[in-house]
């Protein structure tokens, strides 16, 4: 796993205090450091001397405190980091972030200001949209986190889906989790699962061979990454994001993995990628692993 920091990015809200948790609890169970980020959003023709305001050794110590208190508060304990920046949130999260040892960032779904509502045009969506590193995005009506918690990964067999394996699979073994591998499209059909009893027409159907075959094909790949984990694989006859929605309820799932659109996605396909679609209606924390050489936007 890379990186040797948990990061928690915040408008020190109160909405932000389960993925204050979050962060906490991860950091603690995987032996990162936890470090939180605060980035005091303004305009361009006010930022120098906004800048300016924030630099005395005096007023930043004082403002790191609120930090730390904000936190603190939050958790019950104190972060091992924090960091104050001045600017655009989305600019600033990301140049530290590519920093490099940076394992996650975590943000929550809601906020004020400049991490407000979890829309197109927030902070969180642009992130979404660019991640700099593996992201988590903390459902405060799900944040579990724990040994043994359930974690699924949504698959589409793609280099994306490897990428996602590539980062999920290790967070899995350390979290001594199971994996259950989630493929979902829709078919006129109910659910699927691998070696289910179906009718012997609806299992010849070409659109379930293939799925059989992707699938079969994904975990043979993998098989070396996946030495010594508990992995189950499900074929859902549904549209992806409903099909996953309805897996993460059925099975209670924790956190579900999925791999960001390739780095050279047009407009259009970004606007109606699957992961766009799932993070506007995901009913679960979630880890979104950015693109095989993707370039988070400044």
């Amino acid at each position: 796993m890379q990186g040797k920091r948990v990061v928690i990015g915040t408008d020190l809200s109160e909405n932000a205090q389960p993925a204050a948790r979050y962060a906490l609890n991860l950091g603690r169970l995987l032996g990162l450091e936890v470090h939180v980020l605060h980035v005091i959003d303004v305009s361009l023709k006010s930022w120098k001397s906004a800048f300016e305001d924030v630099s005395s050794a005096q007023l930043r110590e004082e403002l790191d405190s609120r930090i730390a208190t904000w936190f603190q508060e939050a958790t019950g304990e104190s972060p091992d980091g924090v960091m104050l920046e001045v600017g655009s949130p989305m600019r600033s999260t990301c140049e530290m972030c590519q920093k490099g040892d940076v394992a996650f960032l975590v943000i929550g779904m809601s906020g004020r200001g400049a991490w407000n509502k979890f829309i197109f045009g927030s902070t969180a969506m642009e992130l979404a949209h660019t991640p700099p590193c593996p992201l988590i995005i903390v459902h405060p009506e799900r944040d579990r986190v724990e040994a043994g918690m359930e974690i699924a990964l949504g698959t589409d067999f793609s280099e994306r889906s490897d990428r996602a394996m590539a980062v999920g699979v290790p967070l899995v073994k350390k979290m001594q989790s199971p994996m259950h591998l989630v493929h979902a499209h829709a078919l006129s059909a109910t659910t699927i699962i691998l070696d289910t009893e179906l009718p012997e027409a609806l299992q010849s159907t070409a659109i379930v061979d293939w799925a059989e075959e992707a699938m079969e094909a994904f975990l043979k790949r993998h098989s070396a990454l996946l030495e010594g984990v508990e992995c189950d694989a499900h074929l859902l006859a549904k549209s992806p994001v409903a099909g996953l929605r309805d897996y993460v309820e059925s099975a209670n799932i924790d956190l579900v993995i999925i791999g960001h659109y390739p780095a050279d996605a047009g407009r259009l396909d970004r606007l109606a990628s699957v992961m766009v679609k799932w993070v506007q209606n995901m009913n679960c924390t979630t880890l979104i692993v950015p693109a095989p050489g993707a370039v988070a936007a400044h």
